[in-house]
């Protein structure tokens, strides 16, 4: 038979060019799902993994204090639980984790849930309120002055400005203003002798600073107390009293005492805030008002000077994270714990103080913003007060400064210390003492209104108790 006969194609064919079995139209379907499916897990997959992955896994910085409130680095008596994780380079990495108060993580082995002392509804107002008035930048910290828990870090960022590094209550960088001037009044009142009513000499307007206004003896003069100078803003009073009543050393030292140059403890890595060593007269008049760009601080800073003013001079450590837990076996990896951190004046200080920050609410630069709170009932208990700071900063802005604080003499849960900054363009948009003062009245309100709300249930089911016993009495 010839292998070009009709016979030996069919042969050919059948034995070398089978077609292989054609599969169901359904099948073909499924297949291509199947591959598109393990083609999405293979790019997809990683980064959803990668989201509760800690960038970096170590134990916090201790928070423990020698006599002098620096860091010593040693292991706490009181816990034997370190932090397990980084919280900055978690916040760093996901920051919308600062509107949570409990965060899923995994760190390669287990998953974990932080708890942190973040009051959520709070968080989420603050916010709303500070995007209504679009200020350049702006950063608002609400803490609880005892425990040093944070309620609130709120970091804001202008449409058309740069985004920050990090979150903006952490950044010192941003110049103190007269918000130092609470500074230079402790180191008056602790050292010097001086007192919330005493009496001072000046001259000219309160925001200016000129060497004819800061002379030993001033050729007229008009007399207020330290308390209106204070409420006021008084540049020069501050300036006379650096140069003639304290100096450079005892400023930098109430300095040091208060934290400045110096790192704050707890578990977010926040900047130093820096005072600089004044060279001539004149830079400490600058340094002791406040009126200069080179001393700064932080949000979070300035709600713990606040924060230890209304607490008799005790300034506490800052936390964020209250426990951990393990979800493999729901074991507690690490809880917060209470401490202290400076205590850079006497009680009796302090409490001159709050009378000079209640001079700023109640007749002083702050006096508008308080108006609503002062004129509500629920809060005439309230011991509270603060202190406002603004200046121009080159290249970015109006810096507008808050820190203050309010608390129940009776009711120990109720309490906060705020430090709260905006930075301006052309245009004020909005006062920081506002913001702070919405802070206050959002949180102490909705704390009353949820006791209200417990005490109406806990009657309420006392009066069904008390009907239902007597139903079952024969």
């Amino acid at each position: 038979m010839s292998n070009n006969s009709p016979m030996m194609h069919r042969v050919k064919r059948g034995r070398f060019n089978r077609r292989l079995p054609s599969l169901p139209r359904k099948g073909r379907i499924r297949f291509v799902f199947a591959v598109l499916l393990v083609f999405g897990i293979i790019r997809i997959g990683p980064p959803l993994v990668r989201r509760f992955e800690l960038p970096a896994l170590v134990s916090a910085r201790d928070t423990s204090t020698d006599t002098s409130g620096v860091l010593t680095g040693t292991t706490k008596k009181k816990s034997k639980k370190a932090l397990p994780v980084d919280i900055n380079a978690l916040l760093l990495s996901h920051p919308e984790y600062v509107t949570e108060n409990n965060l899923p993580v995994f760190d390669g082995r287990d998953s974990l849930t932080l708890y942190t002392s973040i009051d959520s509804t709070l968080q989420a107002s603050l916010f709303r309120l500070i995007s209504r008035y679009h200020p350049l930048y702006g950063g608002i910290v609400a803490l609880d002055p005892v425990s040093g828990r944070i309620l609130a870090l709120v970091s804001y960022t202008g449409d058309s400005m740069p985004e920050p590094e990090g979150n903006i209550c952490l950044n010192a960088s941003f110049p103190a203003a007269s918000v130092y001037k609470t500074i230079t009044a402790a180191a008056a009142i602790e050292l010097a002798g001086f007192s919330a009513a005493c009496s001072l000499q000046h001259r000219g307007r309160s925001h200016t600073l000129y060497h004819s206004q800061l002379k030993r003896e001033l050729d007229w003069s008009v007399d207020l107390t330290f308390a209106q100078a204070y409420s006021r803003s008084i540049n020069a009073v501050f300036g006379r009293i650096g140069i003639y009543e304290l100096g450079s050393a005892k400023l930098l030292d109430i300095s040091h005492r208060f934290g400045f140059n110096r790192s704050l403890p707890g578990e977010l890595s926040c900047a130093v805030s820096r005072v600089f060593t004044p060279d001539s007269t004149f830079e400490l008049a600058e340094l002791a008002s406040g009126f200069n760009q080179r001393t700064t601080i932080s949000p979070l800073h300035g709600a713990l000077i606040a924060a230890g003013i209304s607490q008799k001079g005790l300034m506490p450590v800052p936390t964020f994270i209250d426990s951990i837990v393990r979800s493999r076996d729901h074991t507690v990896s690490y809880i917060r714990n209470s401490q202290s951190w400076l205590n850079p004046v006497r009680a009796a200080t302090a409490l001159e103080l709050q009378k000079m920050m209640y001079s700023v609410v109640r007749y002083g630069t702050a006096a508008k913003q308080f108006r609503t709170l002062r004129n509500s009932r629920w809060f005439d208990e309230f011991t509270y007060g603060g202190k406002t700071g603004s200046v121009d900063k080159d290249g970015v802005g109006r810096v507008d400064w808050f820190i203050g604080y309010a608390v129940h003499p009776q009711k120990t849960d109720e309490r906060i210390a705020i430090g709260a900054v905006t930075v301006h363009g052309a245009y004020w948009t909005v006062h920081s003492s506002y913001l702070a003062a919405e802070a206050i009245r959002y949180y102490l309100k909705a704390l009353q209104d949820r006791k209200a709300e417990q005490e109406k249930s806990m009657a309420a089911a006392t009066v069904t108790d008390t009907s239902s016993s007597r139903t079952a009495t024969p």
